[in-house]
């Protein structure tokens, strides 16, 4: 009969990180990359063809709604990838800044 080996675990000493431990450095860099993806978001989608005004002809975009829709029976379905970055670059962007005394809309 073969022997079996068992192993014991044993508890690690090192510490538990919690949410509270998080180094002020990383956080800075975690709320510039949010940042920075909120800003570059609709730079990318109208680099591959997604705009306000539509889907541009000869685009990566036009390439992709012409592949969802020979998919689909010569339609693009509601909910699917090319539908909802349209939906994204047809939305219009604002930053709100309030002060004490009013409140200001910037649209990009």
């Amino acid at each position: 009969m073969k022997q079996r080996s068992v192993y014991k675990i044993q508890p690690s000493s090192a510490p538990i990180k919690t949410k509270k431990d998080m180094d002020p450095v990383t956080a800075a860099y975690l709320v510039g990359g949010a940042a920075a993806a909120v800003v570059a978001a609709p730079v990318a989608l109208g680099a591959i063809g997604f705009t306000s005004a539509g889907i541009a002809a000869g685009s990566y975009a036009a390439s992709m709604m012409s592949a969802a829709a020979v998919a689909n029976g010569g339609a693009v379905a509601a909910g699917s990838t090319v539908a909802v970055l349209q939906a994204a670059a047809n939305r219009p962007r604002q930053l709100k800044i309030e002060d004490a005394s009013s409140t200001y809309y910037y649209y990009y």
